[in-house]
């Protein structure tokens, strides 16, 4: 008996029939037995101690963007990315660096606060769809009203976050 028949596999998968059972072959970014498991649709938890705040690049992949921040007594216990992604075909990137064999993309906030150090410094690239050199007023104010708006996740709350020192780079200038 074929045990491919009725099509087991979800999202595309390719079924390959065995001796009373079948194995799915995923298109790319699918996980699972049946390839039931979206790319990028892993639930990490945010860093023990710390935050995350994440955001979808494409609604159709469900390609997103996230940071990782810690609250003001800890720090990362390894310096993390700036950013990190998750493509279309599921695979996370610590900035441009593949993430493998890890149960988390990012580090934990297990190291203790150093006053006078900032917590996290990092950029961000944001495409604004305007003249970069006449609206810089504008693209800083639209960047802190969407930064604002990232929720921001972890066990028994959220973490608060703040914007300091927002600059502007044009095409090679700053």
């Amino acid at each position: 008996a074929d045990d491919c028949i009725p099509g087991p596999c979800d999202n595309g998968g390719t079924c390959v029939d065995g001796d009373n059972t079948y194995s799915c072959v995923c298109p790319p970014g699918f996980k699972g037995e049946r390839c039931q498991t979206s790319p990028c649709s892993e639930d990490y938890d945010p860093p023990f101690n710390g935050a995350k705040a994440c955001a979808l690049t494409d609604d159709t992949t469900g390609a997103m963007f996230c940071t990782v921040f810690c609250p003001e007594d800890k720090e990362f216990a390894i310096q993390p990315a700036q950013a990190y992604t998750c493509q279309a075909d599921g695979n996370w990137f610590a900035d441009s660096d593949l993430v493998e064999d890890q149960s988390s993309p990012w580090p934990d906030c297990t190291g203790r606060y150093r006053p006078g150090r900032p917590h996290l410094l990092g950029s961000v690239h944001y495409f604004s769809g305007t003249d970069c050199l006449s609206s810089m007023s504008e693209i800083i104010s639209n960047f802190h009203q969407l930064f604002s708006q990232l929720s921001s996740s972890q066990p028994g709350g959220s973490v608060p976050a703040q914007l300091q020192n927002v600059e502007v780079e044009c095409e090679g200038t700053a």
